[in-house]
């Protein structure tokens, strides 16, 4: 039976826990995997940890910017340094 078909929500909140525990495992799984391939890639324990770290991180969407603020770092970068942000839609023609 598919989620979107369930009408019970008590069967819908095991079923989310049941991909929860799947998930935790899996990631595990991964990192345990990932640890090995850098260790034979020979990349010293401390790189693996950080690499590990940020991985886990990104998966966890921690370390996922939230839209446009890319941009707005670089502009804070650009006007630090005093120089006139430049944006990708700028028209350089629009400003003479």
């Amino acid at each position: 039976m598919r989620v979107w078909e369930e009408r019970n929500v008590d069967v819908l909140r095991q079923k989310a826990r049941i991909l929860e525990n799947e998930n935790e495992r899996l990631s595990k799984k991964m990192t345990e995997l990932l640890r090995e391939i850098l260790t034979l890639k020979g990349m010293a324990p401390t790189a693996i940890e950080l690499n590990l770290t940020k991985l886990a991180e990104q998966a966890a969407g921690k370390t996922t910017p939230a839209k446009g603020s890319e941009r707005r770092k670089r502009r804070r970068q650009e006007e630090d340094r005093g120089q006139e942000a430049e944006w990708p839609w700028a028209d350089p023609a629009a400003e003479a």
